[in-house]
């Protein structure tokens, strides 16, 4: 008797969060939001680590302020995705700023802070600029 009483409970609790959820046409709407989002950031990373790739054989060597750093993008293989905003410094070449989507290896995390100076690859011309990750995780 136990076990069908447990059972109906366990009926009527599931249909009361059924009644309280949002329709369905919302619920999938929301997570195609979702997977758009998630779709535009492993875009982002993918080129971000392209250029990384790139501008090991053709970049310089940079050095980067940093000024500002967000969280709660999400993660990649345990790593945090990071949006850091630095001012970029290659010998030659004014200072610029920009903005820079990428995931950081979870030992090298504390090392990306406001004020720090990053090791940075870019491309002058271009404008292309990359987190330096191996530079950044023997620190």
């Amino acid at each position: 008797m136990g076990f069908l009483k447990d059972l109906r409970n366990t009926t009527a609790m599931a249909r009361e969060i059924q009644r309280q959820a949002p329709p369905m046409e919302t619920r999938l709407a929301d997570a195609m939001a979702t997977l758009q989002q998630v779709q535009g950031t492993i875009s982002t990373l993918s080129d971000q680590a392209q250029a990384e790739v790139e501008l090991r054989a053709t970049g310089v060597r940079a050095t980067g302020t940093c000024t500002a750093v967000r969280s709660g993008l999400g993660e990649v293989s345990g790593c945090p995705i990071l949006e850091i905003d630095v001012v970029v410094m290659a010998d030659g070449h004014p200072p610029r700023p920009t903005t820079l989507r990428t995931a950081v290896q979870l030992h090298s995390v504390h090392r990306v802070a406001v004020g720090a100076a990053l090791p940075l690859l870019t491309d002058p011309a271009s404008g292309r600029t990359a987190l330096d990750s191996a530079a950044l995780s023997v620190g």
